[in-house]
């Protein structure tokens, strides 16, 4: 491929040019080897602009932005938010629209905001045969949207089917890491753990980990489960490398959407009521689910899901983070 794609875009008046150093950078990245990946995406985005390539100069800005959160840096993830944006000004790039959104719903989904994506993308799937095809990068997010808004039926249905139909090695991996999830959430753990051996065993000959990393918590959790199963296939070192780095990821972008929302001055988009700030409070000196409920004349139950709710709304997932970002905005 490297030797072919200059002489193709020599002769297609530079059609694919900066591709094959793309799929370099790409490779690098779900390696997670950064440095080398944000070399390679660089040199395809230099190359795709001076043949006015606006796909390649897409996807290559959408990677330095994953590339930009996998180092904790909301600044430069921000700005290629920005460049991704001004291609929308590019009238002879016909599928600006489609792919702009795909690109900006990676950030919001990134940051945990799946209701900031476009109506288009929260709707079913839809068939594609060529992977190549804007709608099979679609299927992706929704894919990511289903799991994250808990429509697990059509998730797993979709799946199971993208099982024959998806031939991209990327895409196999980071589908069964979702089905895995699912299931796992479903409290299906012996189906999950097959899943997941599956996944590890057509990630690791290309040495792939970033599908199981970037999946934060659910992984953590997952890769927790396997550890303790015997039957369990999979390396315990692997397992072991990827609970610690999900469990890295998931504190980098917990921070990333606190620096965030104050770098846009959004602190006033937190409001917390008086009954959650109570809670909240008590839950800060040490008071348990039953003590509070007690206190407050309701249910344990009751009482977990006022929880749910403050840390959704706070973008974290654990009390000491909860308390940490409450306290900056003074919401405590």
């Amino acid at each position: 491929m490297s030797r072919a794609i200059p002489h193709i875009s020599h002769v297609a008046n530079g059609c694919l040019h900066g591709f094959d150093d793309l799929a370099r950078g790409e490779l690098f990245f779900y390696r997670r080897e950064m440095a080398s990946a944000e070399q390679y995406v660089k040199q395809a985005l230099g190359k795709a602009r001076t043949a006015n390539q606006y796909d390649i100069q897409n996807r290559a800005m959408l990677y330095l932005m994953q590339i930009s959160f996998a180092r904790g840096d909301i600044k430069t993830a921000n700005e290629m938010l920005q460049q991704l944006k001004l291609l929308l000004d590019e009238k002879d790039y016909a599928s600006r629209y489609e792919a702009f959104d795909i690109a900006s719903s990676h950030y919001y989904l990134t940051l945990g905001q799946p209701e900031e994506i476009p109506d288009w993308l929260k709707r079913g799937f839809v068939p594609c045969a060529n992977p190549a095809f804007i709608e099979n990068f679609a299927n992706h997010i929704k894919a990511q949207y289903h799991y994250l808004t808990k429509r697990y039926d059509e998730l797993l249905a979709f799946l199971e089917n993208a099982r024959e139909s998806q031939n991209l090695l990327i895409g196999k991996i980071v589908y069964r890491v979702l089905e895995a999830l699912t299931l796992y959430r479903l409290k299906q753990k012996d189906r999950a753990i097959i899943v997941l051996e599956e996944a590890y065993a057509i990630a690791e000959p290309n040495k792939i980990i970033v599908p199981f990393t970037q999946s934060s918590k659910d992984m953590r959790r997952l890769t927790a489960a396997a550890l303790k199963d015997e039957k369990c296939a999979i390396p315990v070192q692997w397992l072991e490398n990827i609970n610690r780095k999900s469990s890295a990821y998931t504190r980098r972008i917990e921070h990333l959407v606190a620096e965030n929302l104050t770098e846009r001055g959004a602190e006033d988009e937190i409001a917390l009521t008086k009954r959650e700030i109570e809670i909240l409070k008590d839950l800060s000196n040490g008071a348990s689910r039953a003590e509070i409920a007690e206190r407050h004349g309701t249910s344990p139950g009751a009482v977990k899901m006022s929880i749910n709710i403050i840390y959704e709304k706070l973008h974290t997932n654990n009390l000491v983070n909860a308390v940490r970002i409450a306290t900056d905005r003074k919401l405590i």
